[in-house]
């Protein structure tokens, strides 16, 4: 197996573990985690993106070279449908960006490690107790979709 076919099989097992932690209703925390990481590697299947967490908005904007793609997610007689679309996932990606856990900023709010609310008070939040609603419910259904027609996409 490649770097991109490994990438793909653990995307596909992170949002396995996302859908099932969805259905527990487990903390927003731990969904929004698995979701993210599972549309990171998604993203580093598709390229190469080297080490980094800010890979799932390029992939994206990538797509839109992509006729296949486009036509596998049901938009290859409609370019501009799926540039609404990309903007809905743009969204999504954007924040999912804001959470990335900032070694340099203990107050930035992620899902992974506790924060300091407000800045520079000494007093640290634990992300399991925190609602991470940024996202409106019906753009976080775009991303969904998305990354589970991507995850079964063969180019």
């Amino acid at each position: 197996m490649n770097i991109q076919e490994a990438f793909k099989v653990q995307a596909k097992s992170d949002f396995a573990i996302y859908t099932k932690l969805n259905k527990l209703q487990v903390n927003d925390c731990h969904q929004m985690h698995y979701l993210m990481m599972a549309c990171e590697k998604l993203s580093k299947s598709f390229a190469s993106f080297g080490a980094t967490h800010y890979v799932i908005k390029s992939f994206i904007q990538s797509c839109d070279n992509s006729p296949d793609i486009r036509k596998h997610l049901g938009f290859h007689l409609n370019k501009n449908a799926f540039i609404n679309k990309k903007k809905q996932l743009l969204k999504v990606a954007e924040q999912f960006e804001k959470w990335v856990p900032k070694s340099n900023d203990t107050s930035a709010k992620n899902t992974e490690y506790p924060f300091e609310s407000p800045p520079n008070s000494g007093n640290f939040i634990a992300p399991h107790s925190q609602k991470f609603n940024e996202i409106s419910p019906i753009d976080l259904k775009a991303m969904i979709s998305f990354l589970s027609q991507m995850i079964n996409y063969q180019p």
